[in-house]
């Protein structure tokens, strides 16, 4: 990816809206077949003292979407990859949301939009159901990849009824981790996702045994430690490469 557009200023701006941030880091998607990168995560680092998911829970969701603008913005100068954005599922419903998107003049080829809490999705009426369908389905003709975060069994039959087909969906690490010895079951919850998914990443991987094992099921796409992510940090204008993170 091109680094160098993400200097200090950006992340500083950030900072300004949510005192904890840190900074931001760039988790590659790889492709499977070829062990290519084909897409960023962008993540959001914080100080280390703190409880990440907890804290980024207590926002108010005018700052949660202050953060997504920001990643909107930053998605429009990072072109040389596609890029995924975490978006909590009910933001989908807002009646400005694809308009927020259209107004920053973003390829929407070039965004992948990662809806997560998906539970949230079983207290939405009727009217919210058919709301969200219908913003799902003006994403999509507008070119940009709609995933599904954190697929499970529940979640899975949930989507096939509600008659919504996806670009993607993902295994989180810890059930990924929990059928490693488990082949048989793993491919069956990959097969399983593919009925509301075209394509499934699989989160997690952190070896050489790991990777031996993905590639040997249906699974499109993978995600973990085992590739360098790329970190940006507010007291630095240059990114970095960290092998840990």
């Amino acid at each position: 990816m091109n680094r160098s557009i993400i200097n200090s200023h950006i992340i500083n701006n950030i900072r300004a809206t949510i005192p904890f941030f840190r900074g931001l880091k760039f988790e590659p998607i790889v492709e499977l077949d070829n062990l290519s990168v084909v897409a960023y995560e962008m993540l959001s680092l914080c100080d280390a003292n703190i409880d990440v998911e907890e804290s980024f829970n207590s926002l108010d969701m005018n700052r949660k979407r202050e953060l997504f603008n920001h990643q909107l913005n930053l998605t429009n100068v990072i072109n040389d990859k596609r890029v995924f954005i975490n978006l909590p599922v009910s933001e989908i419903l807002r009646s400005d949301f694809i308009l927020e998107i259209k107004r920053t003049n973003i390829a929407p080829a070039a965004l992948s939009i990662e809806l997560q809490n998906l539970p949230d999705i079983y207290q939405f009426s009727d009217i919210e159901l058919n709301e969200f369908k219908y913003q799902v389905k003006k994403l999509q003709a507008l070119g940009v990849e709609l995933w599904l975060d954190d697929l499970d069994e529940e979640l899975i039959e949930y989507f096939f009824h509600l008659d919504v087909v996806f670009y993607g969906g993902k295994i989180d690490k810890i059930t990924f981790w929990s059928l490693r010895k488990n082949k048989k079951l793993l491919n069956f919850l990959i097969m399983r996702c593919n009925l509301i998914c075209d394509k499934v990443l699989i989160e997690g991987i952190e070896s050489d045994s790991d990777l031996k094992l993905i590639r040997a099921t249906k699974a499109d796409y993978a995600q973990g430690f085992y590739w360098p992510a790329t970190c940006c940090l507010d007291d630095s204008a240059d990114c970095f490469f960290d092998e840990a993170a």
